[in-house]
């Protein structure tokens, strides 16, 4: 299958397609996209070139100064575990209006430029805080009276949705900039909520938050969490499973913006179209050939036994 280029305008319409994606885009061109969702998005503060004091890590109580992140040491999807510092709000040292922006309220924040050159691109996270960021980071402030799900939960399923495999995979497909431009941020196809058991999505978002601080605890407990999360959303993108796979295969060997070893969906060489949801199942698991073996119990009725034994003898 050919790859195909098309490289649009400066308006945002940069695709570059992967082998076989563009089916995957086709088959969701009805899905609501994000910008149905979003109130205003706009990058983090910028200073003027040159400024001074623009960051403090000090705890000292500053005139101008709002907690929140210049830059992070290390880019992780659902949380940081890093301290946040001081970020200046004085106009004169503004290099534009993003200081402005309501700052204040609870938002959806995401890394604005790529984390890797790979498919992995996006590090998303529910600042529920009310935390002012630098233009490293993209902040989207999100219309909640067209759904009918709790504020919260609405915030933490965006930042579970742009951080899930379909997400990253858009921006991997369609942006071609070291940076995620806003325009293909809004044009990411959303799973239908409706089709989401959202009290599950809820309990796991927030068990998966909770296991993700640093040191990670229980690395597979983190890795069973995040395929459930991910298992969930795909669900309600009801992708036909061989584009569910076609999707999935896509981050074979890259690891995942997650402080413990995630490389991949299914084991190397898995040829067979199983739903994610699936294959994570406890009855998938324990249909598996070696578990079915651990499951059999050797005849011990010395009767059975002799009759087996004959029935052996008389074949040989």
């Amino acid at each position: 299958e050919a790859m195909t280029k098309s490289i649009g305008t400066d308006t945002g319409d940069n695709t570059l397609w992967i082998p076989g994606m563009l089916e995957i885009w086709d088959y969701l061109k009805n899905n609501k996209i994000f910008n149905y969702y979003i109130e205003e998005a706009h990058k983090g503060l910028e200073w003027i070139t040159g400024s001074t004091n623009r960051v403090c890590y000090n705890d000292e109580a500053l005139t101008d100064y709002r907690s929140g992140y210049y830059i992070l040491k290390a880019q992780k999807q659902y949380i940081t575990s890093e301290k946040p510092a001081l970020l200046s709000f004085d106009e004169a040292s503004q290099n534009n209006n993003s200081y402005q922006h309501n700052w204040l309220s609870k938002k959806v924040v995401c890394n604005s430029a790529r984390t890797s050159r790979g498919p992995w691109r996006l590090t998303a996270l529910f600042d529920r805080k009310g935390l002012a960021f630098s233009k490293n980071f993209t902040a989207f402030w999100l219309k909640t009276e067209n759904n009918n799900i709790e504020q919260n939960l609405f915030h933490k399923l965006i930042a579970a949705i742009l951080n899930s495999p379909v997400a990253n995979a858009y921006m991997f497909d369609h942006n071609l900039d070291k940076h995620n431009r806003i325009e293909v941020f809004r044009r990411i196809p959303l799973p239908d909520f409706s089709q989401m058991d959202l009290t599950d999505f809820e309990n796991t978002y927030n068990s998966l938050v909770s296991n993700l601080s640093e040191p990670v605890q229980d690395k597979n407990v983190v890795n069973a969490l995040l395929l459930k999360i991910d298992a969930l959303i795909l669900a309600a993108y009801d992708l036909p499973p061989r584009l569910e796979k076609k999707l999935l295969d896509i981050f074979w060997g890259y690891q995942r913006p997650v402080p413990v070893e995630f490389t991949g969906y299914y084991p190397e060489g898995y040829a067979s179209y199983t739903p994610l949801a699936d294959f994570i199942s406890e009855s998938f698991k324990m249909s598996r050939g070696d578990k079915i073996l651990t499951r059999y119990n050797p005849v011990k009725d010395p009767i059975i036994s002799e009759i087996l034994e004959w029935s052996r003898l008389a074949d040989e």
